[in-house]
C-alpha cells in the first residue's frame, strides 16, 4: 500500500510540474500592464487549446507516461480519471468566466 501511495504522489507532482507552468504562462501575460482584450483573446485561446488537446491525447507529461508504464492497469486508469478530472475542471474554470466576452474579444481580435 505505502509503495502504491509513493507512485501515485509521484505521478501527481510530475503532472501538476508538467501542467501548472503552462497556466502560470498565461496567468503572467495577463498580469501584464499592457495587456489588451486583443491579447486576452488570444492567451486564453492559447490555453485552453493547450488544455483540450492535452486532454483529448491524454498527455500527462514524459516522466508521467513513463511511470505509469511499470505500474498495472487498474491504478493507472484511477490516476488518469483524477489527471482528466483536473484538467477538466481548469477548462470549465476558465470558460466560465471567458465565455461571458468571447465574442467580443474575437471580433477586436479579427480586427488587428
Amino acid at each position: 500500500m505505502l509503495i502504491y501511495l509513493v507512485y501515485i504522489g509521484e505521478c501527481t507532482l510530475y503532472f501538476l510540474a508538467n501542467i501548472l507552468p503552462e497556466i502560470l504562462n498565461a496567468n503572467l501575460l495577463l498580469q501584464r500592464e499592457y495587456t489588451t482584450g486583443v491579447d486576452l483573446y488570444g492567451i486564453i485561446s492559447s490555453l485552453l487549446r493547450k488544455l483540450k488537446n492535452r486532454l483529448n491525447d491524454e498527455f500527462f507529461g514524459c516522466k508521467v507516461s513513463q511511470l505509469i508504464e511499470d505500474y498495472p492497469i487498474k491504478e493507472i486508469e484511477s490516476l488518469k480519471l483524477s489527471f482528466k478530472c483536473f484538467i477538466r475542471t481548469m477548462i470549465e474554470y476558465i470558460e466560465k468566466y471567458y465565455n461571458k466576452y468571447k465574442f467580443f474579444l474575437s471580433i477586436n481580435f479579427h480586427f488587428w
